[in-house]
């Protein structure tokens, strides 16, 4: 599937920032190592301008999958993108507060004596304020790198099991207890494998829930993966069964594709589609809608939640799956009693504070949307940087409780 515009021009900003931010460095290694950057200025640069480029080695994948590495090459530069930025922000921090402490300095040094007096402090070396420099901007690319290398080997593998209470009121007392385990964003693919898999869904057979549900992003790009991720997912038991709905990720694989491996599976495909489940019991209405980043409607593709609630009683309780937890604002309109969503990962990397706030309004956890409740799970893999740091996996276990 083509990509839309809007993606095409977001990557165009991200990397045309990304290169102001490798350019910042390249101007203050020449600053505080000038006679080191003059010798090696050919090959220096040389590499910097193949870091900079090897995250887009992730689509040569679908030329020549086999033959080299691409997505690992993809990860390192991508790793490396981040890399640069945390340690830029941390240098030009550190930079800023240097400057307004010596500004203070000056200012008090000047308030404290007399005119006549005034013997304000020298500054400090320019030697000795270089070789300072040198060290704290090691500091933070060391630092910043360990960061991100912790969150490749132990970060991503910690996932936890979240168990949340949610209370429906049109939910039966007959399913009062019931539990739903809510796995997203596996992202199956090279970094997250048989092991990973293993590792991580041999958690949900210890939870026994009533039903499991998929909030996209199943195979994170290479078809290939699709054979392991449906035979993995679909091993997996619950009373009611499991169903999924796509993500963007799985367009980016092919969505037809996957979602035929997820049936084959005996996995249930809500696409624009809604069910009662447990109607032995009263039931409650499931419905799961298309990834908003589709929205040809003329080729049947988009989120169409007016189709998936038609199929069902609309006295039931509803519970929406949708992809992007912005689609909260539409189902709370459309009087969903709860939306289980995925797609961004928490923040997958938030070195002391959630960059990814700036973007999303709904990140991670429980919110209230109108009269509708919104859960959004931190995700079960990793996209772009195979590293998680302070945004552990999730796999969600929500109890439905009655009244």
């Amino acid at each position: 599937m083509r990509a839309r515009p809007g993606f095409l021009l977001f990557v165009l900003l991200l990397y045309s920032a990304s290169a102001l931010v490798q350019w910042a460095m390249w101007r203050w290694l020449g600053r505080v190592a000038p006679d080191w950057v003059a010798r090696h200025r050919r090959w220096c640069l040389a590499l910097l301008v193949a870091l900079f480029l090897l995250p887009l080695t992730r689509e040569l994948s679908a030329f020549e999958p086999k033959l080299f590495r691409w997505p690992v090459l993809s990860a390192i530069g991508t790793i490396w993108h981040i890399t640069t930025w945390m340690s830029m922000a941390a240098i030009g921090i550190a930079h800023a507060v240097l400057r307004l402490v010596r500004l203070a300095r000056r200012r008090m040094v000047v308030g404290s004596v007399a005119d006549d007096e005034r013997n304000i402090e020298a500054p400090a070396s320019p030697d000795r304020r270089m070789a300072l420099e040198r060290i704290g901007g090691a500091l933070a690319f060391t630092a910043s790198g360990a960061v991100l290398g912790w969150g490749s080997v132990h970060g991503r593998y910690q996932w936890t099991v979240e168990e949340i209470p949610i209370r429906l009121a049109r939910l039966p007392k007959a399913l009062d207890g019931f539990t739903i385990v809510q796995i997203s964003d596996l992202h199956v693919g090279t970094f997250v494998a048989e092991r990973e898999l293993a590792m991580g869904l041999g958690l949900i057979d210890r939870l026994r829930p009533d039903l499991i549900v998929i909030t996209g992003d199943i195979v994170d790009a290479d078809p290939a993966f699709i054979p392991l991720a449906a035979a993995r997912l679909g091993a997996l038991r619950a009373r009611e069964g499991i169903v999924c709905i796509p993500g963007n990720h799985d367009y980016y694989t092919g969505a037809s594709r996957v979602l035929d491996g997820m049936r084959r599976a005996g996995i249930d495909v809500l696409l624009n589609r809604g069910k009662v489940v447990a109607p032995g019991d009263g039931g409650f209405a499931l419905l799961g809608v298309d990834d908003l980043w589709v929205s040809d409607a003329r080729r049947g593709h988009g989120p169409d939640l007016a189709l998936a609630q038609s199929m069902v009683d609309g006295d039931l309780a509803t519970i929406l799956l949708a992809h992007q937890p912005r689609f909260a604002e539409i189902a709370a309109k459309a009087g969903i009693d709860l939306q289980l969503s995925g797609h961004t990962h928490g923040g997958q990397i938030n070195p002391g504070i959630r960059p990814i706030d700036l973007f999303y309004r709904y990140v991670a956890g429980r919110y209230q949307v109108g009269s509708m409740q919104l859960y959004v799970n931190r995700g079960f893999g990793t996209a772009g940087p195979p590293t998680r740091v302070m945004a552990p996996p999730e796999i969600t276990k929500i109890v439905l409780v009655a009244g």
